[in-house]
């Protein structure tokens, strides 16, 4: 554990100074006793003008961000300049811990996910204090056409905080990123927290899932099921999940199952007693994958009156483990 919060903090300085605000940290002040009486620098410094760099302060005027001297610059100029900030604060050692997830290989900048939030979010806030929300629409779109996937996850961080803003247009847009999805991460980032709220506010797009869940596209069958995740945590649309259920309890892909077994688990948490009973009906011919993921925070009850018929198919065999 500490040398994961030693790899964040290394990370958080590299940031730092190649951040959205060049992160302008106030320095501490001194004491008269240790300055010998005298007045420091940093009492004498403007209000807001003395930032690190290389660990001095530097008196440099009023604070002004990189990204100020380049807003009038295409969003796409806005984009590389993030895709800068990112391999600036690489992280080797995060990188080969990332990749443990994926049974692919992926090309990451070993980002902590908490940290890559902080900065997507200063991010965001500049730009939106020099342009609008379809100016900052952009630079995420520029970010989500690369193959580095901390690229793609913060432009999805960008964007989370302000989801209740967008309809229709953007739900297109957003919709059109599924093509460009090359693992699970930046598929579920992108569809359950952009695509799954638009749907779960707006009834007339409850139609796209369904569509999705009938594709030969890998990443569109999965999307079928967790979009509906934010909608089931709101007590929402159970005849649609049920819907996408029976569409996609034949696939074999393992993708397709984890995410089908992953809205059927949230199904079960936020109704347990119309989940239950539907997990009964379906028992015989789900996948031992769906109905593991589903079953896992039911009472242990629970669970055994639902993998008591679907382990009757294999004679002999036992409960799998919880994990996959």
């Amino acid at each position: 554990m500490r040398k994961g919060a030693d790899l964040a903090t290394s990370q958080a300085a590299r940031f730092s100074v190649v951040g959205v605000k060049q992160v302008f940290r106030p320095a501490a002040r001194l004491s008269p006793r240790r300055t010998g009486g005298k007045q420091s620098l940093n009492d004498r410094r403007p209000s807001r003008g003395l930032f690190f760099l290389g660990g001095r302060g530097v008196v440099a005027g009023p604070r002004r961000s990189p990204l100020d001297y380049s807003m009038s610059r295409s969003p796409a100029y806005i984009a590389a300049h993030i895709r800068r900030v990112l391999a600036d604060g690489a992280s080797a050692p995060h990188t080969d811990e990332v990749q443990r997830f994926f049974k692919h290989e992926i090309k990451s900048r070993g980002w902590y996910t908490h940290e890559l939030r902080k900065v997507a979010v200063r991010f965001r806030r500049t730009i939106l204090a020099k342009h609008d929300i379809p100016y900052l629409l952009l630079v995420a779109d520029q970010l989500f056409r690369g193959n580095v996937l901390e690229e793609k996850v913060f432009a999805v961080l960008m964007l989370q905080g302000i989801v209740g803003d967008f309809g229709k247009p953007e739900f297109k847009l957003f919709e059109s990123w599924l093509d460009r999805i090359s693992s699970w991460a930046d598929h579920d980032g992108l569809v359950q927290y952009l695509i799954g709220p638009i749907i779960a506010a707006d009834a007339t797009l409850l139609s796209r899932p369904s569509r999705w869940a009938k594709s030969k596209k890998r990443w569109h069958r999965r999307a079928a099921a967790v979009s509906l995740i934010h909608s089931t945590r709101q007590h929402k649309n159970f005849e649609n999940i049920q819907l996408i259920a029976e569409i996609l309890l034949t696939s074999d892909d393992d993708m397709v199952q984890k995410g089908l077994g992953w809205l059927l688990r949230e199904a079960a948490k936020a109704n347990p007693q119309q989940t239950v009973a539907y997990l009964m009906t379906i028992r015989k011919r789900a996948p031992r994958l769906v109905l593991r993921r589903a079953c896992e925070t039911l009472p242990a009850e629970t669970r055994e009156r639902v993998w008591r018929r679907s382990n009757s198919r294999q004679a002999g065999s036992s409960e799998p483990r919880a994990s996959s």
